[in-house]
This record gives C-alpha cells, sequence and structure tokens, in this order.
C-alpha cells in the first residue's frame, strides 16, 4: 500500500500525486531494501523505471535475456554482444572493421600527444570511425548492428600494440585466422600488455567482456540511451556513453581498485594500504555495490577463472587477505572493479586496462539498448524539470 508514504497534491482538476515519488515508492518495491524518502532523492536512487528485457538484477544474480551471467563466460564476447543484438551473423564476421576507417582512425590516434589515456584514444577514434562511414545515420536495425560490429573491430585495431611478448601458446583454431577474424579478445589482448597470450589467460579476458557486457541501467547505459532517444547515430551512442563510463564512480574505479591491490601486492602493509587509500575519500574502491546486498556475482566468477590460471596463486592470495579485512571491517564485498584490478595485475596489465576492457565491453550493452530505443518513440527521455528556484 502507498497510503502515506507519496504527497497528494489538490487543485480544481482534482487529485495527482508527485510523479517522482510515485517512482520511487515503484523503485523501492522492485529493489529490496531501498528507503522510501518523502523528500530529497538518496544517492543512488533512479529517478525514472524503464521496461527493458536485455538484464535483470534479483536476488544477488545477473541476467542477461533470461540467461544466468554465469552460463554465458564460456561463450566467445562477440557471440554474446551479436546474442543480445538479435544477429544472426557469425560473430568474427560481424566485428571486421572497414580498412579504411582503421587507417584514419590510427592516423588521429597517431597525432595525440605522448602518454594519452587509453580511454582518451578510444573516444577520438571512435568519431574518427564515426566521420569514416557514410551510412552513420542510417538507423535500420541490420545497418546499426554492421556500424557497432564494425565500430568495436575498429576501436580495437586502432589502439597501439604493446611490445611483442612472444607466440605464446596458441589460444585456438581462431588464431590462424588473418587479423579481424579472430575473436575480440585474442585482438583486445596485445593492446592491453606484452605478456604471451595463452588459451587460459586470453580466456579469463574474454569472460571479464561478457561479465561486463550489460547491467541494467548503469549512468553510462542511461545517457547511451538518451542518446539513441534524440537519435544519434551508433557512435554517437557509443561516444554519450564512453563520456559518462570514464568518471571515479563507474569506469575509472577499477584505476583506485587496482592501485590499492597493487600496493598490497608490492609488500605494503594492508592495514596503511588502506588507510593511504582512504585519506580524503569516502568508500573503499573494488568494494561494495548498490544492486548486491552480497558478493558481486560478476567478481565471484571472475576471482575464480582467475584462480584457474597458473601463476595468480601468491597476487589472488594477497587479494583475498585484503578482501576478508575489508569485509570483515565494513561488511562490503568485492565488486568487479576489484576482479578487474586483480586481472589486470596477474596478466601484467597497467592501471588502466580495467577501464579499456569495462569500455570495449560495454559497447555491447549501449548498442542492444540503443536498438531497443530506437523503435520507441523519439525523445521520450527528455524529462520535465520541477522548478524550486527563487
Amino acid at each position: 500500500m502507498s497510503r502515506g508514504q507519496i504527497t497528494r497534491f489538490r487543485d480544481g482538476a482534482g487529485s495527482t500525486f508527485d510523479p517522482l515519488e510515485v517512482e520511487r515508492l515503484a523503485v523501492g518495491r522492485r529493489r529490496r531494501g531501498q528507503t522510501i524518502s518523502r523528500h530529497a532523492s538518496p544517492a543512488g536512487t533512479p529517478l525514472m523505471i524503464l521496461d527493458t528485457d536485455i538484464a535483470l538484477i534479483e536476488d544477488g544474480r545477473l541476467y542477461l535475456r533470461g540467461q544466468d551471467i554465469a552460463g554465458l563466460v564460456d561463450r566467445r564476447y562477440e557471440d554474446v554482444a551479436g546474442w543480445l543484438w538479435g544477429s544472426d551473423e557469425p560473430g568474427t564476421a560481424l566485428f571486421e572493421p572497414d580498412p579504411r576507417a582503421v587507417a584514419a582512425a590510427r592516423s588521429v590516434v597517431a597525432s595525440m600527444p605522448s602518454g594519452t589515456g587509453m580511454i582518451d584514444l578510444i573516444m577520438v577514434a571512435t568519431r574518427a570511425l564515426a566521420v569514416a562511414d557514410p551510412l552513420r545515420q542510417d538507423l535500420s536495425p541490420g545497418r546499426v548492428i554492421r556500424a557497432a560490429g564494425s565500430l568495436l573491430g575498429g576501436l580495437i585495431a586502432s589502439l597501439p600494440d604493446h611490445s611483442d611478448g612472444g607466440e605464446g601458446e596458441p589460444i585456438g583454431p581462431t588464431r590462424r585466422l588473418a587479423g579481424p577474424r579472430r575473436p575480440v579478445a585474442d585482438r583486445l589482448w596485445p593492446k592491453l600488455t606484452a605478456a604471451k597470450p595463452t588459451r587460459a589467460r586470453v580466456g579469463a579476458l574474454n569472460a571479464a567482456l561478457v561479465l561486463l557486457v550489460d547491467h541494467d541501467l548503469a549512468a553510462s547505459t542511461l545517457a547511451a540511451r538518451t542518446a539513441a532517444s534524440a537519435r544519434a547515430d551508433p557512435y554517437g551512442v557509443v561516444s554519450a556513453g564512453l563520456a559518462t563510463l570514464d568518471s571515479a564512480l563507474h569506469g575509472t574505479a577499477s584505476v583506485d581498485a587496482y592501485r590499492l591491490l597493487s600496493a598490497v601486492w608490492s609488500g605494503t602493509p594492508t592495514d596503511r594500504a588502506l588507510a593511504e587509500t582512504l585519506r580524503g575519500r569516502t568508500g573503499v574502491p573494488g568494494f561494495g555495490h548498490l544492486l548486491y546486498a552480497g558478493p558481486d556475482p560478476r567478481a565471484t566468477v571472475l576471482l575464480g577463472r582467475l584462480a584457474d590460471l597458473p601463476g595468480t596463486k601468491r597476487i589472488l592470495d594477497r587479494a583475498g587477505t585484503l578482501a576478508a579485512e575489508v569485509t570483515s571491517r565494513t561488511g562490503q564485498h568485492p565488486n568487479i572493479d576489484f576482479a578487474l584490478a586483480a586481472l589486470a595485475l596477474a596478466l601484467g596489465m597497467e592501471a588502466e586496462a580495467g577501464e579499456v576492457i569495462f569500455a570495449c565491453s560495454r559497447i555491447g550493452g549501449w548498442i542492444a539498448h540503443a536498438l531497443d530505443e530506437y523503435t520507441r518513440p523519439p525523445l521520450r527521455l527528455r524529462p520535465t524539470g520541477r522548478y524550486v528556484g527563487p
């Protein structure tokens, strides 16, 4: 019952309820444990509810189109993304970029100042690839899917490689295919690390990509969906998502978690590392999640994958000690940012690798939401402000 929980307004036309309070009440019923406020909206409380058939978070589990995320990590990322998009085209073919567009993107990337972060390179490469696509304004589903696949393939191809780490163990039959016909995780690997790309290592990277592909209406997904509501093309949708992802409370959270875990790995006592990390900030990076009272299921799956890799026991032991300390003191469990940090450290990647993996993966989710939004009335996500000024 909503009696007494929302404010009723009466005028000459009758009585109405405050729509934002109605939405907060609905959110509270949908997400157990949230407090309904009759006044200011609590931090992190959505102000709208959108129907979606992509992701469901319920009882501490994440489902994509009805499938538990834990059951999808053995599939290749490109197959999962294509499935979310409703594509019948084989994954590796779908993600093959236009060589001319890649050449343009590489030229722009090469012109950036030395030391430019990879996420910034991805942003500028996205616009370069957009300029090279004369059909980008065609929002028909088939064309959007082809543009999105080519975009992600082109972004990865435009990034600079790390130094050659050797041939490594063959990843699988697709390893013999020419350049862009390889799986997405295989292509992304040399952009993130010079370590040898064994089947198990690249499998862990692929698992991270699958785990991050969508997570309900996260901030970047809402931004991407809003852009689609205004009929931005797929490149504009991805640009909106990237701009929002590159923020302290979203995509870059794994960078802070990496620095914390790296300090512990290098020998800094856990208490000291935590004290230095928490100076001037609230919350331990890599721990806790608004949508999970217990462990983040994505972190559980990814850390389990890392435990199966040779040579990861020491780093995971340190990570486990840190996690146990934080959980015992705060009640918060490791989230996907912590797992990404552990992945990056274990595989010889730099701090920003987690955000790059996040960005590349989430393109799949942003496009899935855009495809749905293109079928809805345009500009429906343009809210009306409730003026409270003088």
